[in-house]
């Protein structure tokens, strides 16, 4: 998806430059497809299943989707559930009342561990359904805090950046690491926003606490993820709240 001029910096990561260095390397032009049933771009590239080097590149993107049973969510607001089926659909708008402290809870699948998730926004305050139109002031951002790697390989730079139990597999240490909470928000619509991201079996659970000072008329949320190595998820709730 490309990045337009006055587009949120914080929605897209540089896949231009990725897609160049795929083709000159592996010949190979791969393609994320935007999926209309859920609003959501896709787990993985076009045709990525023919490939044969695909063990060696992680090419996945975190899903809120795959890997989920049937009464796993992957977006709560308040007490309000929604698969990614509901994300398109407008009809669940939240209307949080002004001084209530309310969770939103996000439940995320990586393919190489919750921990390599690395930074999760939400972005709010847009009615805007093209995302190479968005402009949107108001976000909210998790990033993960990386330590100093040491000199480590690029292996374990990439998936060991935490402590681990030695007898677990790299792909389910037992601790997710530490995340920065960065916040914009020229509005004042919100008064206080907390966040618990914790490790809820192979998924990644984000509860973010948040009481709204002011009303905001109804608006979309947009929901991006991103892993250790650059791979982005994109959602886009459609009507998904508003606070009175």
């Amino acid at each position: 998806m490309p990045e337009s001029e006055g587009a949120n910096p914080n929605l897209y990561v540089s896949q231009e430059i990725a897609r160049e260095n795929l083709r000159k390397i592996l010949e190979f032009d791969y393609e994320y497809v935007f999926k209309e049933s859920t609003n959501c771009n896709s787990y993985a590239p076009k045709n990525y299943h023919r490939q044969s080097y695909i063990r060696y590149i992680d090419r996945m993107n975190p899903s809120a989707e795959v890997s989920f049973t049937k009464n796993q969510y992957p977006l709560t607001i308040d007490q309000t559930t929604f698969k990614t089926s509901d994300f398109a659909d407008g009809s669940k708008t939240v209307n949080i009342e002004t001084g209530k402290l309310i969770q939103l809870k996000l439940l995320l699948f990586e393919n190489r561990g919750p921990q390599n998730i690395e930074k999760i926004n939400l972005i709010t305050n847009t009615n805007e359904n093209n995302f190479t139109k968005l402009q949107s002031d108001t976000y909210i951002t998790l990033e993960k805090i990386i330590p100093d790697t040491g000199g480590s390989s690029i292996y374990d730079y990439i998936y060991g950046r935490i402590d681990e139990d030695r007898h677990r597999s790299y792909t389910y240490p037992n601790k997710l690491g530490n995340y920065l909470l960065t916040i914009n928000d020229p509005n004042e619509f919100f008064s206080e926003i907390t966040v618990t991201p914790t490790r809820v079996n192979h998924k990644m659970q984000v509860v973010f606490d948040i009481t709204f000072a002011h009303p905001m008329e109804k608006s979309n949320l947009i929901i991006t993820a991103t892993d250790a190595a650059k791979n982005t998820m994109i959602c886009n709730v459609i009507d998904a709240w508003e606070s009175s």
